[in-house]
């Protein structure tokens, strides 16, 4: 459906989605009960948090290994691929369950993933520093601390990131 042009000559289109639809139907709940029965969902699946970075963890270290033994460009460049799916799985859970630094420590190792690609130089012993960092910020001491609470905790970590060139090229750099 659309909405006509607007000011600057394009066309806005509006989309009716089955959310929106659902949204507006009369009964179910309000915004801010579905929000407290979320964050209720969310802390009940919080125990079962560490079992899921130890499960995850596990998988990025076999896929790491199969990428350093592999003497195929494919096979190295699919599990470096692999291992990247599950590091940003982990960097996305972290902050829910309220581990901050587990995903602070993961998104350097997704950018660390990147970068080795790019520059075709896999480091097994580097990406298992910061396999050993997630397990040490995965652990229940660390729940609830920021990265600027951790007193430099793992700012060491980027320095092994700042080895390889940038994954991307940066806005400015054109």
């Amino acid at each position: 459906m659309s909405d006509g042009n607007s000011d600057n000559g394009s066309e806005v289109i509006k989309v009716r989605s089955r959310f929106a639809s659902l949204a507006k139907r009369p009964g179910g709940m309000s915004i801010d009960d579905a929000v407290a029965a979320a964050e209720e969902a969310i802390q009940e699946k919080a125990a079962e948090y560490p079992a899921w970075l130890n499960a995850d963890l596990t998988g990025l270290l076999a896929e790491l290994d199969i990428a350093g033994a592999a003497t195929r460009p494919e096979i190295r460049k699919a599990a470096i691929g692999r291992s990247y799916e599950r590091a940003c799985r982990i960097r996305d859970l972290g902050s829910t369950f309220e581990f901050f630094l587990v995903t602070d420590v993961a998104d350097q190792l997704c950018e660390l993933l990147l970068r080795m690609v790019r520059a075709d130089r896999i480091d097994l012993d580097q990406t298992r520093l910061f396999l050993g960092s997630l397990q040490l910020v995965g652990s229940a001491q660390y729940r609830g601390v920021r990265p600027s609470q951790a007193g430099g905790l793992v700012e060491g970590l980027q320095k092994i990131v700042n080895r390889y060139p940038r994954a991307v090229a940066e806005p400015d750099e054109g």
